[in-house]
């Protein structure tokens, strides 16, 4: 995962709500940004822009992603702006946190029922 300077991640509008590609988070852990092919409206669209930590991309906007390429290759400013994006939204989205999310939640849950 960290001999890539871009991650690509793709997912077709159809799965929208239903999965997230686990290889984005592998991304973040590595601190490398992330291009999104897939729907603007899902949580990869939402942390990538939240954190700054990439682009999304439409899906079959063939022109748009070659300049996104094209923007991280030949801009390093960009490129360590979603770098440091990736690494902070690692940390917001680290497995250990989501885990202890998962507990709070099913004791709220229990406490309530």
């Amino acid at each position: 995962m960290e001999s890539g300077d871009i991650h690509l991640v793709s997912m077709r509008k159809s799965a929208l709500g239903l999965l997230v590609p686990c290889k984005f988070y592998s991304g973040l852990t590595v601190g490398r940004p992330t291009i999104f092919l897939g729907p603007q409206k899902s949580e990869l669209g939402r942390v990538i822009r939240d954190y700054h930590a990439g682009a999304v991309v439409p899906l079959h906007d063939a022109k748009k992603l070659a300049d996104m390429i094209y923007h991280f290759r030949s801009n390093s400013d960009a490129w360590f702006k979603a770098q440091d994006g990736a690494l902070r939204a690692a940390q917001a989205y680290h497995p250990n946190l989501s885990l202890h999310k998962w507990v709070d939640t099913l004791e709220k849950i229990r406490v309530s029922g």
